[in-house]
């Protein structure tokens, strides 16, 4: 973003779950937050991971954009595209406005980040996990905030 101008966005609310100050997108286009997990352990390749977003649709929250979930080995640069979502996401309108919110994104499976020639039973392996909310043609996002995004390994 080349502009600090508080038009656009700010940093005044503090998040309840991480206790930080989080992004408030105002009136914005051509910016994509994104959050970052590191170190998440997955046990084996069909592990399945349910993603969470913490945020909270303004008033006059205003979005059309894909979220987009790529994962990595831990201390890997190379992120691989895991899964694309619509954003929002198809039960936001029954949503409240004003309130954080923990709410449930997907269920994803790292099997790609595995290697084929390995034998069983698979070491698990510590991976990073990225989400990004995204528009490649510029589409305003208007009064949401954005806290962070957290992952549970379901076992079995």
């Amino acid at each position: 973003m080349h502009s600090e101008n508080p038009y656009y966005f700010d940093r005044d609310s503090i998040g309840p779950v991480f206790g930080r100050p989080c992004l408030h997108l105002i009136e914005v286009c051509w910016m994509n937050p994104w959050a970052r997990l590191e170190c998440v352990r997955v046990p084996k390749p069909d592990s399945k991971i349910d993603i969470y977003i913490y945020h909270m649709y303004g008033t006059r929250f205003d979005m059309s954009n894909t979220l987009k979930i790529s994962a990595s080995e831990q201390g890997s640069g190379e992120l691989t595209p895991i899964n694309n979502i619509d954003w929002p996401l198809k039960e936001s309108s029954n949503q409240p406005r004003g309130k954080f919110l923990r709410e449930f994104v997907t269920t994803i499976t790292l099997p790609q980040l595995f290697s084929s020639e390995s034998e069983y039973p698979y070491k698990s392996k510590l991976v990073q996990i990225r989400l990004e909310i995204s528009a490649e043609d510029g589409s305003w996002k208007s009064d949401w905030y954005f806290e962070g995004i957290s992952a549970v390994v379901q076992t079995p």
